[in-house]
This record gives C-alpha cells, sequence and structure tokens, in this order.
C-alpha cells in the first residue's frame, strides 16, 4: 500500500516554495520586459539627439492624425495642429570643414530646443527625420507661424557660427488637415521648399515660413456640448462604424466598432477622429463611450465578437464603469461577446484598470489593453489584473519586417504577452505583407486597411430615435 505522503506533489511540505516560484516568475517577467524597453528604445530613439527616429515619429503623427481603418472613407480630415520640419542647411560642408563633430554638435542643438516642446507642451511631439532634418508637431492650430520664427531666431546663430557656414531653414503648415503622416509631411516639405527658394522675407520672418491649411469645414465651429445634445436628438442620428478581424487563417472572427454621429440625417458622418477631439475637452467623451457600448451590445452576434475601444479617461471615471457593468449585467448573453479595449495611456493607473476590469470581466466581457509605444510597462502587471488580451498599434511597428532590431521587439512583444496568458492582436495594419510576420511572430488577430472588406467595412447599424418624451442623451448619461 502506498502511503498518502507518497501522493503529494514535490515540495508540498516545503510552505516556501510556491513563494520562491513566484518570485522568480515575477523576476523573469520584469527581465523580459527590460529587455522589451531596450530594444523599443533602440528601434525608436535617434542616438545623437535623443528625439524619436523618424519611424518613431511618423508613427506618431499618424497616430495624431487618427488614420485609421474606423475613420471610414467618407469621413475628412479634421484640423490636427501643426507640422513643422526644420533644416540643418550645409549640413555636409560643415562636416568636411570642421570635422563630424562640429556638424554632431550643432544637431544636438537642434534636437535640445526641439525636446523642450517635447517635454513641456502635453501632445507635442518632436523627431529626427534624417541627416539635418527634423520635425515638430504641435497639437494646437494658430502656432506654427509663432513657433518657426522663435526656432529659426534660437538656431540661427549657432548655424552661423559654425565654420562651415550652415543654415537653420524652418517651415511648416499650420490648421493641419491630412489623412495620413505622408500626406502630413509632403505638404509641410513643400512649404520647406518655398522657404529654402527664397519666397519668404528673411527681413520679416527670418528663414521660416507657415501657412494655415484648408478652411475649416462648415459645422466645425459648433459647441460640442450642441452637437452632441443635436445628435442625440430626435432629428440626429447615432450608429456604429466597423472593421473586421481576422485570425491567421484570414477569417473574420471578430468586428471592431466605433461611434459615428451626425445631428441631421443625410449630413456626413462624423468618426471617432472629429468627435472625440471636441467631446473630450467638453466632459462628454464617457456619454459617447457609453452610448457606443450600448449600441454594441444591441449588435453581438454568434458571427464573431465586437471589439469597442474606450478612452483612458473614461476608464478612470467611476460613474462609466458602474453604468458599463449595469448594461453588461442586464444583457449577460450579449456581455459574453463583447470585448473591452482600454488605452494604456495617461490618466489609467493599475488601479483604475483593476477597478474596471473586475466587474467587467465578473459580467462576462473580455477586457483587452491596447498598448502604443512606450505602453510597455502595463505588461508585466496584468497578470493579476484578469486582463486577457494585449492589442498592440502597429503603427509603432512599422517596416519591422525588415528591421532586425524592431522585429526582435515584436518577438520579445509576443513572447511576454504569451507567458502572461494574454492574446495578441495587432490593430492598423496597413501593409497585407505585414500580415505573414505578424503571424509568425505569434499575434492571433489582425485588423486595418490591408484586411479591410473594400465594400461594407464600414457598414451601420440602423437609425437610434429617441423615446418618446426622452432625448437620447439621457439613454447614455452614465447614472
Amino acid at each position: 500500500m502506498i502511503h498518502p505522503d507518497r501522493l503529494r506533489r514535490p515540495g508540498a511540505r516545503d510552505p516556501d516554495r510556491l513563494t520562491r516560484i513566484e518570485g522568480e516568475r515575477r523576476a523573469w517577467l520584469r527581465a523580459q520586459q527590460d529587455l522589451l524597453e531596450r530594444l523599443w528604445r533602440q528601434v525608436r530613439t535617434d542616438p545623437l539627439t535623443g528625439l524619436p527616429s523618424r519611424r518613431g515619429f511618423v508613427a506618431g503623427l499618424d497616430v495624431h492624425l487618427g488614420a485609421g481603418v474606423l475613420a471610414g472613407p467618407d469621413l475628412s480630415p479634421d484640423p490636427a495642429g501643426a507640422l513643422l520640419l526644420l533644416r540643418v542647411r550645409g549640413l555636409d560642408r560643415l562636416n568636411r570643414r570642421s570635422g563630424r563633430e562640429a556638424g554632431d554638435g550643432l544637431l544636438a542643438a537642434v534636437g535640445g530646443a526641439l525636446r523642450s516642446y517635447h517635454d513641456r507642451v502635453p501632445g507635442a511631439l518632436a523627431g529626427r527625420l534624417a541627416g539635418g532634418d527634423f520635425a515638430l508637431l504641435l497639437p494646437v492650430a494658430g502656432l506654427a507661424e509663432e513657433t518657426a520664427a522663435a526656432l529659426h531666431s534660437a538656431l540661427e546663430p549657432a548655424a552661423k557660427a559654425s565654420s562651415g557656414g550652415a543654415e537653420m531653414l524652418v517651415a511648416g503648415v499650420d490648421a493641419l488637415r491630412a489623412c495620413d503622416a505622408s500626406q502630413a509631411l509632403a505638404q509641410a516639405d513643400e512649404m520647406l521648399a518655398q522657404v529654402e527658394a527664397g519666397a519668404f522675407n528673411p527681413a520679416v520672418r527670418g528663414a521660416s515660413g507657415a501657412r494655415m491649411g484648408s478652411r475649416p469645414a462648415p459645422g466645425e465651429d459648433v459647441d460640442a456640448g450642441e452637437l452632441w445634445r443635436m445628435a442625440c436628438g430626435p432629428a440626429g442620428e447615432l450608429a456604429l462604424g466597423f472593421a473586421p478581424v481576422v485570425d491567421p487563417a484570414g477569417q473574420a472572427v471578430a468586428r471592431l466598432c466605433a461611434l459615428r454621429l451626425r445631428s441631421t440625417a443625410g449630413e456626413a458622418w462624423l468618426g471617432p477622429r472629429r468627435w472625440r477631439p471636441r467631446l473630450g475637452p467638453a466632459g462628454l467623451l464617457a456619454q459617447a463611450e457609453l452610448a457606443t457600448v450600448v449600441l454594441a451590445l444591441g449588435e453581438v452576434s454568434p458571427a464573431g465578437r465586437l471589439i469597442v475601444p474606450l478612452s483612458a479617461a473614461s476608464a478612470v471615471d467611476a460613474d462609466f464603469v458602474a453604468s458599463v457593468t449595469r448594461r453588461l449585467v442586464a444583457m449577460p448573453v450579449a456581455a459574453a461577446g463583447l470585448t473591452l479595449e482600454i488605452e494604456a495611456v495617461p490618466p489609467l493607473t493599475m488601479a483604475a484598470l483593476r477597478a474596471a476590469v473586475l466587474p467587467w470581466a465578473a459580467a462576462g466581457a473580455t477586457v483587452s489593453l491596447l498598448l502604443r509605444g512606450g505602453s510597455w510597462p502595463w505588461l508585466h502587471a496584468l497578470a493579476d489584473l484578469g486582463v486577457s488580451q494585449v492589442s498592440v498599434d502597429v503603427r509603432f511597428l512599422r517596416q519591422a519586417g525588415s528591421d532586425a532590431g524592431a522585429l526582435a521587439l515584436v518577438w520579445q512583444l509576443s513572447l511576454l504577452a504569451k507567458a502572461l496568458g494574454c492574446g495578441l492582436h495587432a490593430r492598423e495594419v496597413t501593409d497585407p505583407a505585414d500580415t505573414a510576420w505578424l503571424r509568425e511572430a505569434g499575434f492571433d488577430t489582425v485588423s486595418g486597411q490591408a484586411v479591410a472588406a473594400s465594400g461594407d467595412a464600414f457598414g451601420t447599424v440602423g437609425r437610434q430615435s429617441a423615446t418618446a418624451g426622452q432625448p437620447m442623451s439621457a439613454q447614455w448619461m452614465p447614472k
């Protein structure tokens, strides 16, 4: 007869064994995260100036512009701040005459000037594009000309003092309207070419210039609160836009959805890129995202899951979390087919994420975390939070298939996510060729323009009417 003690697992009598194993596991996760962050810095950062490289800047600019399949082909770009380009002209001559150290010193000075905007202006983004070319994104329109002149005044003396006789050129576009980073950079580059050709009078603006983008579209000056009330009123419309999510075999397994609204039937729809910047400052973002959840619960079907992106600002709102929880509990079957995707950016904290994940998961929904560039510190803590999927914005990993360092970053990210037991989803995939290496790296699903159906990817649900005697805004109000 076998004694019962012989059946116990090895180490069962050691009360500290599980503690040691857990400690080793956490140490391994931290080490893997540190490696991921080092790889990210190598891929993204220009070593001389400390600014994001061209890849990092372009990815950030794309995100700022809101480029993505959910915007829809029928939605015009919204004004998106200002984009400035800086060029050190004569850099090669300076390197030949005074040595590369002199040229590197001038480039470092430009990087320092741009970093001051990057560090102290919320939403600003600076980067080194190549050689002596730099870029600065300002989140607010109306400051391009003033900023261009200030940068030129600050940097031109150092350029002229160099023995190579370098020059500093600054130009850009204000009230920027562009669908993606390449279009925005082309607009700013056209302005820089005019400055370089002497189209601007140096006595007036220095060798710098800025121009206004297209005129505002009708209705863009409407108060955000009024816009939301009109969209939720009897004459307005709220609907969902959809984009397919496919598995490695190319089969649609889910749909990514986002709210679209208009104040009157027949008007052009406003997608997330248009209404988020307007409703957010007005304190209406939580209402709009609650409306998205409510509509999504009504659209869940056996054909696949629905993924609802949520902002960090809404996820930290206790009233919003409670309102979503009540609706999930009231519709348990639909809740089981819903994935709530929270963006991992400030003001989200680990405590706030846990406060949202626990009740939503208990109600049957799946919770996903959307990582942007630099969000990697969230990863090792996910094991204790109940998050079951990690989504990654591939715009921050663009060209990784042809770059060994960036590809190593993707594999490290996949390794860490899988070790945590999380599914891995790639967002904003624009190049069909990228789907192959993402699949090889272990991503479970992908979405974006590369996989969107050309005809009906932006289908909408039916018109939503106000209930008798009650405006629709009352239905979305967190309570």
